[in-house]
């Protein structure tokens, strides 16, 4: 076995089992706590996404699709499979991947920072 570090032996010190893992052998726990601290988190982030995205203005946007059509849209609502579906409900079945390329300059107030873009979006197979 490799001699570990200073820093890993004082981290890690009375943790290490025979078998040289951190905490023994690894054993599968049926809903072990930290999922539902993890979920508690998840749940807190989501819930103060979701109040802040209901006051932003949902005004309507322009969105180019990769062939140059532009529909109409509204902004932090429409989504890539929402246009898919108005194109072809058979397209909007087998795309699996949508680009967004912004185009104008213009506040995102999810994302961490100011002057984030809104969305062009194209769709792939």
């Amino acid at each position: 076995m490799v001699e570990a570090g200073k820093r890993s032996k004082e981290a890690t010190a009375g943790t290490i089992t025979e078998h040289g893992k951190i905490g023994g052998e690894f054993k599968v726990t049926k809903n072990p706590a930290f999922l539902q601290e993890r979920l508690k988190l998840f749940n807190e982030i989501y819930e103060r996404q979701q109040e802040e995205l209901k006051k932003v203005e949902k005004r309507e946007i322009d969105i180019t699709l990769k062939d140059g059509k532009v529909i109409k849209g509204k902004l932090f609502e429409t989504t890539a499979l929402e246009i898919a579906t108005k194109i072809s409900k058979k397209l909007a079945a087998s795309v699996y991947a949508a680009k967004i390329v912004y185009s104008k300059k213009e506040p995102f107030p999810l994302a961490k920072g100011a002057g984030k873009y809104p969305p062009q979006i194209s769709l792939t197979k």
